[in-house]
């Protein structure tokens, strides 16, 4: 697997699996069920710490992409700055998940310190996935195409048929 490869396997699961993580640990907080609460907090700290190696290989795959044609480097600055601040909100949200799952004592109130920095961090994530698609994905950054006009007499196709030239 070359950097972008590991970089697209990783990127994800910071993306996903924290808002998945929050959406079970607020309702294992809200219901007080301590299985829902301590599944959620497992699965935040996951994509919490699985934001680390989603950075690392983010810097190795930039290397790579800076030597292909057409991606725009500014695209991948603005991605890399986002990176930057949207990581460590993901792993102090993944840390104190677990610092939640083993201190019992104030487990509810680290819990729901998780919950709001991972809101924050899982806010951040979403920018920065949304940048990184725009490196290589143009419908992102362009408005969609407009209809084609179709004239009611028309009995011709306003799309040319590749097929029949006349070359």
């Amino acid at each position: 697997m070359n950097p972008v490869q590991l970089h697209m396997l990783f990127n994800h699961l910071p993306v996903v699996g924290g808002w998945i993580g929050l959406a079970i640990l607020i309702a294992g907080l809200l219901r007080k069920s301590e299985a829902v609460r301590r599944t959620g907090l497992v699965v935040l700290a996951f994509a919490g710490l699985f934001a680390i190696p989603a950075s690392k290989s983010g810097e190795a795959s930039e290397k790579v992409m800076e030597e292909w044609s057409g991606v725009s480097h500014e695209l991948i600055h603005e991605h890399e700055e986002a990176a930057e601040w949207a990581t460590p909100l993901m792993v102090v949200s993944g840390l104190l998940a677990i610092v939640a799952l083993f201190w019992k004592q104030r487990s509810a109130m680290v819990s729901w310190a998780a919950v709001a920095v991972g809101l924050f961090g899982g806010v951040a994530m979403m920018r920065t996935a949304h940048l990184g698609g725009m490196i290589r994905h143009p419908e992102l950054t362009q408005s969609a195409p407009l209809p084609v006009q179709i004239d009611p007499g028309q009995t011709e196709s306003p799309v040319e048929d590749e097929t029949e030239h006349d070359d």
